[in-house]
Formats: C-alpha cells, structure tokens, sequence
C-alpha cells in the first residue's frame, strides 16, 4: 500500500512539473501581434508593458477604441517604442490611465493628435533629439505631467498640445532656433509670442515681460493659481481664449499698445472681479471694473464675480458684445440705455439669477442674436415701455421670456 501511494506522489509531481514547463513555454511563445497584412510594425503586452517594434508610422485611429491594444489598457503602465519608428498617430495612447513611463526613440519626428491625452498618471517624458512636430492635445489633461525639456530639433507645437496639464511647472528650452523659455515659461525665439504659460505654475500674480507683442491662443488657459495679470505696453494682441479656465484670476490690466482682444479670451474667469485699461490706450476703456471700447460704443465684457446685484449699463453704449455678461450670476437686473441697438451672441449666456432686464426706449431693438440669452433664467422679466410691448411680445427672441 505504502509503494502504491508513493507511484500516486510521483505522478503528482510528473504531472505538475509538465504543466509548469507548458505555461513557460507559451508564455516564451507568445507572439507579437502584426498591424496589419503589409505592416513592418508589431506590439506586445508583457506584464505592464507594452513594447512597439519595428519601423515607420504608428497608424492613426478616428476614435481612441480602435487602438489594438485598447481592451488590454488597464493593465499597460509602460510604454517602450523601439527605434526604428517614426511616428506616432493619432489617439494611439489616449486615456490609458495607469501608464506613468514612456521610452521613445531618438528616429520620431512626430507626435500625433491626442497622441498621449488623459494620461493622468504619466509624470515625465523625455523627447527625442529628432523631433520636430507635437500636434494637437498630443498631451493635453495629462495631470501629473511636471516639467518639459524642448528640444533643438522641434520645429512646431500645435495649439493645447499641453493644455489642462494642471501639475505642468515649468517647460524649458535649452537651445532652439525657434523656442526659448524665461522661468518655466515658453516664448518663441525672438520673445515677441508668448506660447504657453503652464497651467501648474503657482505665481499669483504674473507680468507679461515687455518685448512682448502677442499672448497666444490658450497661452494662460486653465491656470488656477494666478489672481493678476499686468499686460505690458508692448503687447498688442490677446489670443482666442488665451485667460478661459483660470478660476483664480481677480484683476487684468492691460497695457497702452492693446488692440486686439480674441474670442472668449476671459471665458469662465468665475472669480474675474475688474479690468483696469491704461488711460492712454486707443482701442479699450474701462470704468468701474468694466471692459469697454476706447468711446464706450460696445461693452466687451463685464467681470464674472463683481458682486453688485444691479447694474445699469452707460447711455452711449450701443452694442453688448458676445459673452459680455456669460455666468455673471451674481446679476439679478440689468438695465439698458434707449442706445442700444445690438446684443451678440451668449451675451447673457446662462445668467441663472437674473430676475429683470429692463430696456429704456421706445423703439425694438431687432439686432439681436438667437443665441444672446441662451441658458439665461427663464422666469427673468422683460420691462419694456408700454409703446412697444406688443412688438417684444411678437419677437421670438423674447419669446421664452415673460414680457411686462
């Protein structure tokens, strides 16, 4: 019985040791997966990394999803790209979650289109001595992102390639003859754009160095951390939503050479409490904290968080720009001169607490675009003069509205 049990414990072990030696050598058998039939790429999930070999163009995806290795992204936290390779196309790494390294190769010239965007863990990365071109959102919302080092060879970095990187701290450039960076901060070559004003910096106030010509499109968007911002003399151009996002910002002052203010560029300053103009300005005025043309013809925009409940807007003002008062909820009524004549789109964009807008005057006032009260309160009433109450109450732009 003893012998007959001992055969039992050999056969045990036979029979284990077979199946361990199996599992070993399909995992040294796994094969990498082919792009397609006529692809000289191929990748591979070891563990937590995963490793693209071979040479040319990672494919670009319309959606994130056709990724290869989409279903298996929870488990990637490395990425390795072996040389060889020159590109990498769109949404290839988008939202893989719990990657926080990635190797390229020194042959990429190219980062794609939200290439690496929502990578909330990736905290550092390397570029190579070869690149030229990041595109679009290639890094956009990559949270933990730190620092940047440009490269010499870099020749284009397309619009919000780094936006919402809320820890990004500082991007440097050591030598480039198209970028240079003062204290974290990127500027083209000659320092006459400022291209990017990282959004983890954490100076309240910030100073805009005074060779300084043109603030790019989205160059301070989504910083929380800055309360004032001093527009220099030299600057003549603000960029489409260069300041939109920046929930600390309390004060802007803009220098005297101001010409040019782009679309939405303080959009969704919640704490945005005065503009201060330089008297000597051509283009841009402003009285009591409001944003103004030079002869006061349009009001361009009224601050977020001024805490008044009640404005009256000056006699002479004609037009009530876009967005001039978007989520100004601290406004319950507004009164408008017999002046004006035209109120653009989302002026009052959603106004929530708005209660009454009064408009003086005894003529209608046609120019007004469809989208002017978009999300305003729906309970706020109209007060009009009694000569051209049935006029307003026939317009469909009021039509949502209570007219009294």
């Amino acid at each position: 019985m003893r012998r007959f049990n001992s055969w039992i414990v050999v056969l045990l072990i036979l029979v284990l040791l077979i199946l361990a030696t199996s599992c070993i050598n399909d995992k040294n058998n796994e094969q990498p997966n082919v792009f397609n039939e006529n692809s000289e790429l191929n990748w591979i999930i070891k563990d937590s990394l995963l490793v693209i070999n071979g040479n040319g163009k990672i494919p670009s995806y319309d959606n994130y999803t056709n990724a290869p290795w989409y279903s298996q992204k929870s488990k990637i936290k490395e990425v390795k790209i072996s040389e060889g390779i020159t590109e990498i196309g769109r949404f290839n790494f988008y939202s893989i979650n719990n990657l926080s390294k990635v190797i390229l190769p020194q042959t990429l010239v190219y980062i794609g289109a939200n290439a690496f965007q929502y990578c909330k863990k990736l905290d550092g990365i390397n570029f190579p001595s070869n690149l030229r071109h990041i595109d679009i959102y290639s890094f956009a919302s990559c949270e933990s992102l730190k620092n940047l080092i440009i490269p010499n060879s870099l020749q284009e970095i397309e619009a919000r390639a780094f936006i919402l990187c809320s820890s990004l701290d500082s991007i440097n450039v050591i030598s480039s003859n198209l970028f240079s960076s003062e204290k974290g901060v990127l500027f083209n070559k000659q320092r006459s754009i400022l291209i990017c004003y990282p959004a983890g910096r954490k100076d309240s106030t910030y100073i805009i160095p005074n060779n300084i010509r043109t603030i790019g499109n989205d160059a301070f968007f989504g910083n929380n951390y800055l309360k004032t911002i001093i527009i220099s003399d030299s600057v003549q151009n603000i960029g489409k939503t260069a300041f939109s996002e920046c929930h600390g910002l309390s004060i802007v002052q803009l220098g005297k050479s101001l010409n040019e203010i782009g679309y939405e560029a303080f959009e969704n300053c919640p704490n945005l409490k005065s503009f201060q103009v330089d008297f000597n300005n051509k283009h841009f005025s402003s009285q009591s904290g409001v944003l103004y043309d030079k002869n006061k013809t349009k009001l361009i925009r009224y601050p977020t968080s001024k805490t008044i409940s009640s404005f009256e807007i000056p006699i002479g003002v004609e037009t009530i720009g876009g967005g001039a008062f978007a989520k100004c909820n601290n406004l319950e009524r507004v009164l408008l001169p017999k002046s004006i004549t035209k109120i653009d789109g989302y002026a009052f964009y959603m106004c929530e607490n708005i209660l009454a807008i009064k408009i003086d005057g005894n003529k209608l006032i046609e120019n007004i675009d469809n989208f002017a009260f978009d999300g305003m309160n729906k309970n706020a009433k109209f007060i009009v003069s009694e000569s051209v109450k049935s006029e307003y109450k026939a317009s469909d732009k009021f039509s949502k509205f209570t007219i009294d």
